[in-house]
């Protein structure tokens, strides 16, 4: 599965352990913010998962996608949500 993560605190430092020990096999994109997004950066590139950090650049990034690219949307204490008018 494709899933886009919108992550941030040491709750989703936790929750990306998690999802490595669970579910090795999916293919994550992470979107960090602060705070505590040095350690899960660390934790991210330990397991050699993409990742970028919140900005304009990466919200156009992912926002070029088609929509449907991603299985799952997920937000665990993420700082940026929203839904376009597609």
């Amino acid at each position: 599965m494709k899933i886009l993560i919108f992550i941030s605190k040491k709750i989703g430092l936790k929750f990306t352990k998690v999802l490595f020990e669970k579910f090795p096999e999916d293919e994550y994109l992470f979107i960090i913010s602060n705070p505590d997004s040095d350690e899960i950066i660390n934790e991210i590139k330990n397991k050699d998962y993409n990742f970028l950090e919140l900005n304009k650049k990466s919200i156009d990034y992912i926002s070029n996608f088609e929509s449907g690219h991603f299985d799952w949307l997920l937000n665990y204490a993420g700082r940026y949500f929203t839904l376009s008018g597609h």
